[in-house]
């Protein structure tokens, strides 16, 4: 892909340049990557659970979502 490239914004549409993408792309595959570790910590829970009946699944995902928390997207418009 080569810049510039059209993204659209609250503000309406603008284009990145190449750094800009790049930083897009990683704070993409960093909030893929939170998602996929937070699953797998839950995951590891629920499996050790005697009676998953009573597991507060939203609950169990705060501590992780945070751990792992995404590339942000400082360099985006």
């Amino acid at each position: 892909m080569t810049a510039p490239v059209a993204w659209k914004t609250p503000a309406g549409f603008v284009a990145l340049t190449q750094p800009e993408i790049e930083a897009v792309a990683q704070a993409v595959v960093g909030h893929i990557q939170t998602c996929f570790a937070a699953e797998a910590a839950v995951a590891a829970q629920i499996a050790a659970l005697s009676d998953p009946e009573e597991f507060d699944l939203e609950t169990a995902f705060v501590a992780p979502m945070r751990l792992h928390s995404p590339v942000r997207m400082s360099a985006c418009r």
